[in-house]
């Protein structure tokens, strides 16, 4: 930015008086443009942009989509399965045939193909339950999600709020810094007319740099709630951002607001809780699939296979051909005599034609019966129970931590809302005390120091009302998360 400016500097200078004019517009109309390109943006709209880019939650939802993996894969495993094989040969030398089973002493080249399926039947339940745990389990991580997501909401509702109090002591800090010139221009005029000692100016010279100090400190503070605000929200720390600036109400005095109500609608509505319970419940179904295994296991299955030789054979023709001649005597008499024979040739039978013929299906009904199994289903039981019992007691934990949390957060809204009130009326008589002194400074009848104290004691109750007012409200909301109410300003 230095560097933009140094080169705009030098240019300026360089240019004549109408082309000056000319830059100054257009840099003028460019600023104004860049200035005003960004528009406010409402809480809302921050906790949707960090929904979107919030890692936490990235990593939520991919767990949530693993869940849903899960319990597809449960559902498969009541569906058959089905798988092939292929395999392919050569031999050399003395072998057999697979189509033919017997000897063969030249080369030969084999392939053997197969399907083969096989279904549960019955498992003892551990499918059944295995699907319903693991539907548990989904609903658990689509709560830990939305969880998730009402922290992030809660974090930038806070960090918003650090912006809008940051922005309110700018705006208080600039008026004390007017009242400080103001009373000098007062002093001056005192001075003048010879009602006060030149020394009172140095005093009210001292409160104005205090307060150009005091207002670099809250513009400071100003710059770093907005880093921390992008940072909640995941934003690159190069964006322009600017909020909106809601007309904030008090909270309505929640001083009825028993605990007991408060725990049971969290308790109905806090995912947190909500997931918890649904682990509880998976758990309880572990105990029930590891109890599973105890029984005998049903299966029913098919296969059918077939196989190739290259040494098949079938036959291919039939002659009757004349055979050679025999000399015979008949009675007697030398003669020759012939006979009709058969001629068969052979030809390679077609691969498919072999898979055909030599093609076979079977079908198997399974039992599997646990007997000895060295301890091993025992050992999962009670790891099943045993896991049961830690969920159950973590989920008791979490509910005892939040009716411990809700318990604080109403002692917490209850003793905000009565240190507003004091320091409202701390506030009402400051202001009071410095009118007054103000009223009497102007006829001459109390001194500037007296006065800047006046006046520091008032901006300091109005500081002190600032903090009170935006700590009540950060703490009301705390007590609407847990009631289930939507974050809002």
């Amino acid at each position: 930015m230095d560097i933009f400016f140094n080169i705009f500097k030098q240019t300026f200078f360089a240019l004549s008086t109408k082309r000056k004019s000319l830059l100054l517009l257009i840099f003028h109309c460019t600023f104004s443009s860049l200035m005003h390109s960004q528009k406010p943006i409402t809480l809302e709209e921050c906790i949707q942009f960090a929904l979107k880019n919030n890692l936490n939650l990235k990593s939520l939802n991919i767990q949530k989509e693993q869940s849903a993996v899960n319990l597809y894969a449960n559902k498969a495993q009541q569906l058959p399965n089905l798988s092939g094989a292929f395999s392919v040969g050569y031999n050399l030398g003395r072998t057999i045939d697979p189509t033919s089973n017997s000897f063969a002493t030249q080369s030969l080249t084999s392939n053997s193909v197969s399907l083969s399926s096989n279904m549960i039947l019955f498992q003892g339940g551990q499918i059944r339950n295995s699907i319903h745990q693991a539907k548990k389990l989904m609903s658990a991580a689509n709560l830990d999600l939305e969880q998730g997501s009402n922290d992030v909401a809660l974090s930038i509702a806070q960090a918003y709020l650090q912006v809008l109090f940051a922005e309110e002591n700018i705006i208080n800090a600039t008026r004390s810094l007017d009242g400080f010139k103001k009373q000098l221009e007062q002093t001056d005029k005192l001075i003048a007319a010879g009602s006060r000692p030149k020394n009172d100016r140095l005093e009210v010279l001292s409160q104005i740099a205090t307060g150009d100090q005091t207002l670099i400190s809250f513009k400071n503070t100003l710059e770093t709630s907005y880093i921390n605000l992008k940072i909640a929200m995941g934003m690159d720390m190069d964006t322009l951002l600017q909020i909106v600036k809601p007309d904030l109400e008090l909270p309505k005095d929640e001083a009825d607001m028993a605990l007991l109500s408060v725990y049971n609608i969290a308790v109905q509505n806090q995912p947190s809780v909500l997931a918890g319970n649904y682990r509880e419940e998976s758990a309880l179904l572990g105990i029930q699939i590891a109890k599973g295994q105890r029984w005998p296991t049903l299966s029913v299955g098919a296969s059918l296979q077939s196989n190739y030789a290259s040494l098949g054979k079938e036959l291919d023709k039939v002659n009757i051909v004349k055979g050679p001649e025999t000399p015979v005597f008949i009675n007697g008499d030398p003669a020759n005599i012939s006979f009709y024979q058969q001629e068969v040739t052979f030809k390679n039978t077609p691969y498919l034609k072999q898979l055909d013929q030599n093609s076979g299906l079977g079908i198997f009904l399974s039992l599997n019966i646990p007997i000895i199994d060295n301890g091993r289903i025992k050992s999962n039981i009670d790891r099943a129970r045993l896991n049961y019992e830690s969920t159950k007691i973590q989920n008791d934990l979490n509910k005892q931590n939040l009716k411990t949390t809700i318990q604080r957060a109403i002692t917490d809204v209850s003793a905000a809302r009565k240190q507003y009130e004091a320091s409202e009326a701390g506030e009402l008589a400051a202001k009071a005390f410095y009118e007054d002194l103000n009223k009497r400074f102007k006829i001459g009848n109390t001194n500037n120091f007296e006065l800047s104290n006046a006046k520091i004691r008032y901006e300091n109750a109005t500081l002190n009302k600032l903090i009170a007012k935006y700590d009540l409200i950060f703490k009301a909301k705390i007590l609407d998360f847990y009631l289930g109410k939507k974050i809002t300003l």
